[in-house]
């Protein structure tokens, strides 16, 4: 599994305000299974919220909650910004990029 550090900091690397991997921008950019876990579950240990760009162009915005790779749930879940009791679901397999904000 990649380094959530490591993971972290590449997608911090020169960014100002926010940063993102995003599939095919670059080499560095390009991301993984195992990258798009690593850098939720930092977001999620750091409290830090993340904006997932899912397939079909939509985008959700919130900060990692829990993470659940077994393959029958296979799936991240959010606390939306600002509200504390409310959680939602995203399926790992429909991120296709992931910003940390």
């Amino acid at each position: 599994m990649a380094d959530p550090q490591g993971v972290a900091n590449r997608a911090l690397a020169g960014a100002s305000t926010r940063s993102y991997i995003a599939e095919g921008s670059s080499p560095e950019a390009t991301v993984n299974y195992e990258e798009v876990v690593s850098l939720l579950g930092y977001a999620g240990d750091h409290d830090q919220p993340v904006r997932l760009i899912l397939a079909g162009s939509s985008e959700v915005v919130g900060v990692p909650t829990s993470l659940d790779t077994h393959v029958a749930a296979h799936e991240v879940y959010l606390r939306p910004l600002g509200v504390e009791d409310t959680e939602f679901a995203v399926s790992l397999g429909d991120i296709q990029r992931v910003e940390l904000l």
